[in-house]
């Protein structure tokens, strides 16, 4: 009996030291944990905004590898109370970056969230090879342009407006060289609240009069619940007449209204329409007859 009972008590410390080293063995697997706080040493990430990223709204990642060895820099996003979504990167792809060298990497803005305050604190994350292993990393970004505050502040503003009247570039009249051409753009009241647009700006490439170019254009509308809809017609000129212009053109036919909505006053911007731009540059060209 006393032998039977012992070898119950073999049999139970062995199971117990089965299951402990099943449960051993499970823990020697388990993932790391996904995400480190802070960015690696010898890696800074600023943002930035070039002109080009002004219509299709995208900021840049300015990433910048200070290590003495190249690293991997697979995925970018960036979060931000201010956004109603997580901006990503545009192209998926991975980039290698040397030691002592920066890449600009370009993420896709979403919608801004308006309840939100201008000021604020984005965070990258960063998805990483470093020493060859794979790391995922996340901190705070340095804006020292303001860039996103002003991106919110202008869509925010452009949204208000556009709840008391739409803005629609509808009609580009060409016109011979020495000659204003014309913009036609429709204000339509959706017959909620009020506002006023002051000024439309003039551009890298646009402006309104050859002979005594100007920075703005007055146009001093103000818009009530009860406003009827209203075509404004613009004259329009190059800035200047040179090929490069043209050629580097990024913003130069991007509409900026100087607005207020209720107390707020401000910059709002309003691409042209894919035809419309094109038909614009195209005349820019003729008009200042470039190519003989």
């Amino acid at each position: 009996m006393q032998v039977t009972t012992r070898v119950r008590a073999r049999w139970r410390l062995l199971g117990a030291l089965f299951a402990a080293l099943l449960l051993s063995g499970c823990a020697s697997v388990a993932p790391p944990a996904p995400s480190a706080p802070g960015l690696p040493d010898g890696i800074r990430a600023t943002i930035i905004q070039q002109r080009a990223d002004v219509a299709v709204r995208e900021v840049q990642v300015r990433i910048r590898n200070d290590r003495d060895e190249a690293i991997t820099i697979g995925d970018v996003s960036l979060t931000d109370d201010r956004f109603d979504g997580t901006a990503t990167r545009v192209v998926d792809r991975e980039s290698s970056l040397a030691a002592g060298a920066s890449v600009d990497v370009r993420v896709t803005l979403p919608r801004m969230n308006c309840e939100a305050e201008h000021e604020g604190t984005s965070t990258a994350t960063l998805h990483l090879v470093l020493d060859g292993e794979e790391a995922v990393a996340s901190a705070p970004i340095d804006d020292a342009l303001d860039v996103l505050p002003g991106i919110h502040t202008r869509e925010c503003l452009g949204e208000a407006l556009a709840d008391v009247a739409v803005i629609e570039p509808i009609e580009f009249v060409p016109s011979p060289s020495g000659v204003a051409a014309r913009i036609r753009l429709q204000i339509s009241p959706t017959g909620d609240g009020r506002a006023q647009i002051f000024s439309l700006q003039s551009t890298p490439l646009l402006t309104f009069d050859a002979e005594n170019p100007s920075t703005e254009y007055p146009i001093d509308l103000e818009i009530a619940p009860d406003s009827e809809h209203t075509v404004l017609e613009i004259p329009l000129v190059p800035q200047r007449c040179d090929p490069h212009v043209v050629q580097e053109d990024k913003v130069g036919t991007v509409l900026t209204f100087d607005v207020e909505v209720g107390e707020v006053t401000g910059l709002i911007t309003i691409p042209t329409p894919p035809e419309m731009k094109s038909e614009i540059l195209t005349w820019v060209a003729q008009w200042c007859e470039f190519g003989g």
